[in-house]
C-alpha cells in the first residue's frame, strides 16, 4: 500500500490516539483550573483561591502536543514534538506508547512508525529506529525527520541511506525544509560522505538563492561549512628546512561544538609556556600568533627560562578536533593535552590526528570508547607513552596496552608565564565566584563558558584568558570555582582556590582535586622538567627517532611506576553482615513449594523469578506461555516479597502441572546502610544459596512471555563460562562506561570511587559490551565459585554497586551471550520471530500501548488494542 501523503498523515488519527492527546491536553493544563473545575463536596467549606501564576508563553516547539496541534494544524509535526519533548524530559514510555497507538491503526501506521523510530532514535537504539524508519516513503520521513532518518541510516545500512538521499536531491528535494539539508550536509560530513555533502551544499546554495525571504542563520551556517567541505581531507605539505611547531586551537566545522570555556586557551596559554621559555628563539609564521608567542616569551618567570636556543621555528595553528582537514607540513610536532571530546556532527571524532603531525601527549584525557578505536589505540601506542591528566586515562589505557603514566593537568603550569608579583591583594579584597551558582550576594562573578569563544579568533581567546589569569591574581583575596580550568591555574598563580564541583567523583579529577600542595608541585615540576628535555630537541632539529627516543626514556620510570600502582591489591571488603546469613537461612527454610503434576516427562526445567508485590498478580502469562511451548515439567521459583496465600492459590490452580516454590526475600536488602532502589537487590546475588539444589536457571523477568521451549534455552551451551547474559542494544554499550557511573554515584568518598575505577581497569582490558541481567542462564555452582557470595556483598557494601555492575565489574567479558531470537526487546530492538519477549519501560500492563502487547495479552485472555481500536 503506498504511503500517504503528508497532507493525508495530518488528517488521519485513531480514536485511541485522539483519547491520548485528550489526556495529554487535560496533564498540560495548570493546576489552579483543574483545582477550580473539580466538583465541590456538600458542606465543604469553599477553598482559598490560589494565587495566579502568570504563565509563560511557550514557543511552538515547546507546546504540549494537542496545543500544538491548534497552533499550527500540522498532526506529524506535533506528534513528534511531543515524542522529543517526552524524551528529552525523561519520559520515553509514554513516547513509545504514543507512537504506538498509532502504529494500531492502519490509517496511522505510518505516522506511528515515524514517532516509534524518532523516539527509539533519541532513546539510543538506532538498530530499532532504521527498522521503523527504512520503508517508510520518504513523504512521510523527509519533511519531519530527515535527521533522524540519515542518521540511522548511515549508522545501520550506509549505501542505503546515501543512495535515497541523492535520490531526493534529484527527484524531490522540496520534501525537506532549507535548514534540514543544512543539517544533513553537515551529517554527511561528519560520517565521511563528503561528496554527498558537497551535493547536498550545492543544492542548498541554489535554493537559497531562490529564497530572498530567507533566516540569515542560513547563510551563517552554510557559509560556516563550506571552507571545511572545500579543504583537501588530509593534505600533507613537504617537510620544511626549519622545524615546525602546531599550536592546538578549537576550531570546528559544527559552529555549536567548538569550545565555549575560556578554559581550553588556558590551556593552550600553559601549553606554550613550555616553548617560549627557551630564549632565543625566532618565530616564523602568522603574524598575530608571532607577536602571541613573543609576548609570552617576554613574560616568562626568570628562574624559568632557558637561554641559548639560537634557533629557528616554524609555527601555525592547528583544529584539535578536525586537523585532517588542513594542509600541514611533513612532520610538524604539537604537544597534545585536554580532552578530544568533540565529534563531527556526531558522526566521528577528529582522531588520530593528521597525518603529518608528530604529537607528544601530556595531560591527555579520554574516557569515550567511540574515540578509542582500534586505529586510535595504534596510534597512541605509537606515539606513546601518554602522559595522562588523570588517574582514570591511565588505567583505561594502560588496560587498553597503550604504555601511559600520569602526568597531571597542563595548567598547574601556567605560572611559567605569569611573573611573580610584587605585591599581593589584601586580604579585604573580594572573593571571587567562577561557575558557582550560589555566590555570595555582591561578590564579583565570572563565567568561563560563553557562546562568543567561539566567534573569537584563537589569538583573541588567548589574550582574553591572560585578562582573566591576571584580574584573578591582582583583583581577589580567594576565588571560589567549580571549573577545573580555574582550580588548578589560580593554585598555579598562588591565588587561594575553593575547589567546589558538582561532584568530588568526577571520572576527570582523580589526582587533581584534594591534593597537597607537595603532590601539586611535583606535578608541576613534572611537566616542566619532561617537556624541556624533549623540546630541546626538537628546537635542534633533532630526528624524530631522537626525539621520542628521549621522550620514552624520560618517561619509563612514571610508566613503570603507573604499572604498579595500577595492579596494585584492593582493599579488602567488608565482612558480610550476620544478618545476611540469618536472612538466607530464613528465606530457605520458610520456602513454600507447591508441587505441580502430570506435565511432560524429564528434569525440570528451572525458572527464576523477581517480583514486586504489584509483578505478583502479573505473573500468570509469563508461565502460561512458559507452559504452552516446554517440553520438560516446569519448576517456576519467584523470589520477593509475595502477595501470599492469595496468588499462590490462584497460580497452583491455574497452573496445575507447574511447580511453584515461593521464596520470600524481603528483609535481605535490609542489611545495607543505604537502601537500594530496586526490591531484590541482595537476593540476585545470592541465588546459589537461595537455590541450593539447582543447578542450572533461568533468570526472566516478569514482563515477558516465552514463545519457544524453555528447556531448549536453558540448555544453551555456556563455553566454560559461569552464565549467558542478554546483549546491551543502546549506542553507548560500554561496560566501562557503566562501571564509571558507579563510581560517580560515590560523590565525595572520592578514595572508594578512584579504588573502583582502578581496580575495574586492572581486572579487565579495555572495553567490553555492558549486558543485561534480567535475563541470564546461569550455571549457579560455577558462578558461585567465580562470584563468591562474600565477593558480591563486600562490593555492593563497599561501593555501592547494584547487581548487574557486580557481575560486570567480577565477570567482564566472560560471559556467553543468549541468542537474538530469546532476548528480544521490543521498545528497544528490532527482532523478527522471536522465541522470548521481554518489555522494559513501557511494560504491557502499565500503558494503554506498548510495543508488541498483544503477545501478552494473547495470554491474558483480554483482546489486543488493534482489535478494540
Amino acid at each position: 500500500m503506498p504511503s500517504p501523503s503528508p497532507r493525508r498523515l495530518r488528517e488521519r488519527v485513531s480514536d485511541k490516539a485522539a483519547r491520548a492527546l485528550r489526556r495529554t491536553k487535560e496533564q498540560a493544563r495548570p493546576a489552579t483550573a483543574r483545582v477550580g473545575s473539580a466538583v465541590k463536596a456538600p458542606g465543604a467549606r469553599k477553598p482559598a483561591a490560589p494565587a495566579p501564576v502568570p504563565a509563560p508563553q511557550p514557543t511552538a516547539a515547546a507546546l504540549p502536543l494537542v496545543d500544538r496541534l491548534l497552533h499550527d494544524g500540522d498532526l506529524p509535526a506535533a506528534v513528534l514534538s511531543q515524542v522529543r519533548t517526552w524524551v528529552a524530559e525523561g519520559r520515553p514510555e509514554s513516547a513509545v506508547s504514543l507512537g504506538e497507538s498509532l502504529r494500531t491503526r492502519e490509517a496511522t501506521r505510518d505516522l506511528g512508525d515515524l514517532a516509534s523510530g524518532v523516539a527509539a532514535f533519541h532513546r539510543g537504539f538506532v538498530e530499532l529506529a532504521w527498522a521503523r524508519l527504512r520503508e517508510l516513503d520518504a513523504r512521510v520521513w523527509a519533511p519531519y525527520a530527515p535527521e533522524e532518518y540519515v542518521r540511522g541510516g548511515l549508522r545501520q545500512d550506509r549505501e542505503r541511506a546515501v543512495t535515497e538521499v541523492r535520490r531526493l536531491l534529484a527527484d524531490e528535494p522540496d520534501l525537506v525544509h532549507l535548514g534540514d539539508w543544512i543539517t544533513l550536509a553537515g551529517v554527511a560530513f561528519g560520517a565521511g560522505e563528503h561528496e554527498l555533502a558537497d551535493e547536498i551544499l550545492v543544492l542548498v546554495d541554489k535554493t537559497a538563492e531562490q529564497t530572498p525571504d530567507r533566516a540569515a542563520a542560513i547563510d551563517r551556517r552554510r557559509e560556516w561549512l563550506r571552507p571545511w567541505l572545500q579543504a583537501e581531507v588530509g593534505h600533507t605539505a613537504p617537510r620544511r628546512q626549519r622545524p615546525v611547531f602546531a599550536v592546538m586551537d578549537y576550531g570546528h566545522p559544527q559552529p555549536s561544538r567548538g569550545s565555549a570555556n575560556i578554559g581550553d586557551h588556558v590551556q593552550s596559554i600553559a601549553s606554550l609556556g613550555h616553548l617560549v621559555r627557551h630564549q632565543g628563539v625566532r618565530f616564523h609564521g602568522e603574524g598575530d600568533l608571532v607577536s602571541l608567542l613573543e609576548r609570552l616569551a617576554s613574560r616568562t618567570r626568570p628562574e624559568l627560562r632557558i637561554d641559548g636556543a639560537d634557533a629557528d621555528l616554524d609555527v601555525l595553528t592547528i583544529h584539535r578536533d578536525a586537523s585532517m582537514y588542513q594542509e600541514i607540513p611533513e612532520g610538524t610536532w604539537t604537544l597534545c593535552f585536554g580532552w578530544f571530546m568533540h565529534q563531527l556532527f556526531k558522526e566521528s571524532y577528529g582522531f588520530p590526528l593528521h597525518d603529518a603531525l608528530r604529537p607528544m601527549f601530556v595531560s591527555f584525557h579520554c574516557n569515550k570508547r567511540d574515540l578509542l578505536t582500534d586505529d586510535a589505540i595504534a596510534y597512541l601506542k605509537r606515539y606513546g607513552p601518554v602522559g595522562c591528566r588523570d588517574w582514570t586515562t591511565v588505567y583505561l589505557l594502560l588496560s587498553a596496552g597503550v604504555p601511559a603514566f600520569f602526568s597531571g593537568c597542563m595548567t598547574t603550569t601556567v605560572s611559567t608565564v605569569f611573573p611573580e608579583l610584587d605585591e599581593r591583594p589584601p586580604r579585604t579584597a573580594p572573593v571571587g565566584y567562577v561557575d558557582v551558582p550560589n555566590a555570595e550576594p555582591g561578590a564579583p562573578t565570572f563565567a568561563h563558558s560563553d557562546r562568543a569563544v567561539r566567534t573569537r579568533s584563537f589569538l583573541e581567546n588567548c589574550d582574553r584568558a591572560v585578562e582573566l589569569l591576571e584580574t584573578y591574581r591582582r583583583e581577589l583575596s580567594a576565588v571560589v570555582t567549580s571549573r577545573l580550568h580555574a582550580y588548578l591555574p589560580l593554585r598555579s598563580l598562588g591565588v587561594p582556590v575553593d575547589f567546589r564541583p558538582g561532584n568530588l567523583s568526577d571520572i576527570r579529577f582523580d589526582g587533581l582535586q584534594g591534593i597537597t600542595d607537595t603532590a601539586f608541585e611535583e606535578i608541576r615540576t613534572g611537566i616542566i622538567d619532561i617537556l624541556a628535555g624533549v623540546f630541546s630537541l626538537i628546537l635542534s632539529g633533532a630526528s624524530e627517532d631522537e626525539v621520542y627516543s628521549r621522550w620514552r626514556e624520560l618517561t619509563a620510570e612514571r610508566v613503570a611506576a603507573a604499572e604498579q600502582r595500577l595492579h596494585a591489591p584492593a582493599a579488602p571488603p567488608p565482612a558480610i553482615p550476620e544478618q545476611v546469613f540469618e536472612g538466607v537461612a530464613r528465606a530457605v527454610s520458610e520456602t513454600e513449594t507447591v508441587a505441580g503434576s502430570g506435565g511432560p516427562d524429564g528434569e525440570p526445567v528451572h525458572v527464576a523469578v523477581f517480583v514486586t508485590k504489584a509483578e505478583v498478580s502479573r505473573l500468570a502469562p509469563l508461565v502460561s506461555s512458559l507452559r504452552e511451548h516446554s517440553s520438560r515439567p516446569l519448576h517456576v521459583w519467584i523470589l520477593g516479597r509475595p502477595r501470599g496465600d492469595q496468588a499462590r492459590g490462584r497460580l497452583a490452580k491455574e497452573f496445575p502441572d507447574v511447580t511453584f516454590s515461593w521464596v520470600r526475600t524481603g528483609g535481605l536488602d535490609r542489611a545495607f546502610p543505604t537502601p537500594y532502589p530496586v526490591p531484590n537487590t541482595a537476593a540476585r546475588v545470592l541465588l546459589r544459596e537461595l537455590l541450593p539444589e539447582v543447578d542450572r536457571v533461568v533468570v526472566l523477568p516478569a514482563a515477558a512471555v516465552v514463545e519457544g521451549d524453555i528447556a531448549e534455552l536453558a540448555g544453551i551451551d555456556l563455553g566454560g563460562h559461569a552464565f549467558a547474559a542478554a546483549r546491551s542494544r543502546e549506542v553507548t554499550t560500554s561496560g566501562f562506561h557503566r562501571l564509571h557511573g558507579a563510581a560517580a554515584r560515590l560523590g565525595p568518598a572520592t578514595d572508594r570511587s578512584a579504588e573502583l575505577r582502578r581496580t575495574a581497569h586492572s581486572l579487565h582490558a579495555f572495553d567490553f559490551d555492558a549486558f543485561s541481567t534480567d535475563l541470564l542462564v546461569v550455571d549457579l555452582s560455577q558462578l558461585a565459585e567465580q562470584v563468591p557470595a562474600s565477593t558480591a556483598i563486600g562490593l555492593m557494601q563497599h561501593y555501592g554497586l547494584r547487581p548487574d555492575e557486580v557481575l560486570l565489574y567480577v565477570a567482564g567479558p566472560d560471559r556467553a551471550e543468549i541468542p537474538d531470537r530469546w532476548q528480544h526487546e521490543p521498545t528497544k530492538d528490532s527482532v523478527g520471530d522471536p522465541l522470548l519477549v521481554r518489555w522494559s519501560g513501557a511494560r504491557p500492563w502499565d500503558h494503554d500501548f506498548a510495543p508488541e502487547q498483544e503477545r501478552w495479552q494473547r495470554h491474558t485472555g483480554k483482546p489486543d488494542q488493534a482489535d478494540i481500536a
